[in-house]
């Protein structure tokens, strides 16, 4: 009996990347020649995890691609990209951006996107004189205790977070994904799988059809994985509790970029890693 491949796969705990393997964790696509071991972790650890070479597939951000480049290539599916829209920097009280000199940040991971653009737009405005600090967003309260605490005097939302600072009193003080288009008429790409070098061509061919097969079928029955994808969300906390809220996440991050890059993507890749 012939011996299937195992293939690890590590993803994030939010809804975009839960959807878009979800058909093939109920295996209602085919897995191929394959089986899957799969891993769930927030976007801090993933990143962490690429750099250390763990792992087959993962999700990580796009702005980390420079520094894994020896061991994982991009897939060209599984990405989630911003058009005018992307992470949200809030604060309790109404700021200009202007006034974060000596402002401490709270920042989802030093290797995530939303922190090297969050660097080009503050510089950009003059403002050179800031501490980040890593707050996890698992759980996602973490980063509104630090912002009433007031340890950190601004913080960076990504993923669900987005969605419900409002909720909670806060106030934009710039949308990041709104900056960047304004700034280079491009997307923001923000997270992508990468898929291990090493892997024979084939292997990493058949892997992305797959990978992509799955994305389609949880687009094309969004309604049939919605329950599974609200019980997780409200069993973990996160803010995106509702259908509504939900599918316009789902909307805006699992959509036609996921199934493959655009062309306005990938120079957007290149502008924002060089």
């Amino acid at each position: 009996m012939e011996i299937q491949p195992l293939i690890s796969i590590y993803h994030s705990p939010d809804a975009d990347d839960m959807l878009m393997f979800w058909a093939l964790k109920q295996e209602l696509v085919s897995a191929g020649n394959y089986c899957f071991q799969w891993g769930i972790e927030d976007t801090q650890t993933l990143n962490q995890r690429a750099l250390s070479g763990q792992g087959d597939i993962i999700a990580v951000s796009a702005a980390l691609l420079r520094g894994i480049r020896d061991r994982y290539e991009m897939m060209r599916v599984g990405a989630s990209v911003g058009r005018n829209y992307g992470p949200a920097l809030v604060a309790l009280k109404p700021l200009q951006i202007t006034e974060l000199q000596d402002a401490k940040i709270a920042v989802p991971g030093e290797h995530t996107t939303a922190a090297l653009i969050l660097n080009k737009a503050l510089h950009i405005h003059g403002i050179y004189r800031f501490q980040t600090i890593t707050v996890p967003i698992v759980p996602f309260t973490g980063v509104y205790e630090a912002l009433e605490s007031k340890r950190v005097d601004a913080a960076l939302l990504i993923h669900e977070g987005q969605f419900s600072y409002q909720e909670h009193g806060l106030h934009e003080v710039l949308n990041l994904g709104t900056w960047w288009h304004q700034a280079t008429k491009l997307p923001i790409p923000l997270g992508v799988n990468a898929i291990r070098k090493k892997l024979p061509e084939y292997v990493k061919d058949e892997l992305t059809d797959i990978l992509r097969n799955s994305m389609e079928y949880g687009l094309n029955n969004l309604d049939q994985a919605l329950p599974e994808l609200m019980r997780w969300n409200t069993e973990r906390g996160s803010s995106c509790n509702t259908e509504k809220a939900l599918r316009e996440y789902i909307s805006r991050y699992v959509n036609a970029d996921s199934l493959d890059l655009k062309d306005d993507v990938i120079e957007a890749l290149y502008n924002l890693l060089t």
